[in-house]
């Protein structure tokens, strides 16, 4: 509710408490951080925020805070397969060389033929599955893969394959799995959905 007892439209953004503290006496940096996420909400939802705020004193939320989960530390993520379905190595997208993760101009990256298909077909989804298709990828070494709340981010250097997409649905991130086979170059990713 606004403070006019009007029914108010809430964007819950969740900022590491440890960060917070470093930027709460720094004006520019909290207004900084503030435009920030203001234009994150406006970019993703297609829509246009007041910038007129009030900063409440003593009171860090209303309403129950969500559990969250914030990733520390990157696990395996991309399980390659061989041309007869077994496990050749397991990769994790932190261990591609900082070289690797560089974009160079825009314009020389190119967007994979992709398909996302939900399960089951009707009603609220348990699982997404994405299908990339990356011809001219010979190895899961190749692909860096970043799994969102509902977003996927991918690119693999060596053929400039670039892939930014908002999901439909809200992800279980940490459960997600991904296998790349290396006869078909074709990157599988199952992605649980939130209740």
């Amino acid at each position: 509710m606004s403070s006019a007892g009007k029914p108010a439209v809430a964007y819950d953004v969740i900022i590491s408490s440890e960060f917070l503290e470093k930027i709460d006496n720094n004006v520019l940096f909290y207004n900084f951080l503030v435009t920030l996420a203001l234009e994150g909400l406006e970019d993703k939802y297609k829509i246009k925020l007041s910038r007129e705020l009030v900063r409440l004193k003593n009171t860090k939320f209303y309403g129950e805070v969500p559990n969250q989960c914030a990733r520390t530390k990157s696990k395996p993520f991309i399980r390659e397969l061989g041309s007869d379905k077994t496990l050749i190595s397991t990769k994790s997208a932190a261990s591609q060389p900082s070289e690797d993760r560089k974009l160079k101009r825009e314009t020389e990256w190119k967007e994979p033929e992709f398909k996302i298909i939900q399960e089951p077909v009707t009603g609220h989804p348990a699982f997404l599955i994405g299908e990339l298709q990356l011809p001219g990828v010979k190895s899961a070494t190749e692909i860096v893969l970043d799994i969102g709340e509902d977003r996927i981010l991918l690119h693999a250097q060596s053929c400039k394959y670039k892939l930014d997409i908002f999901l439909p649905y809200n992800l279980v991130q940490e459960e997600a799995v991904s296998q790349f086979n290396r006869s078909s170059q074709v990157l599988t990713i199952t992605m649980p959905v939130q209740p």
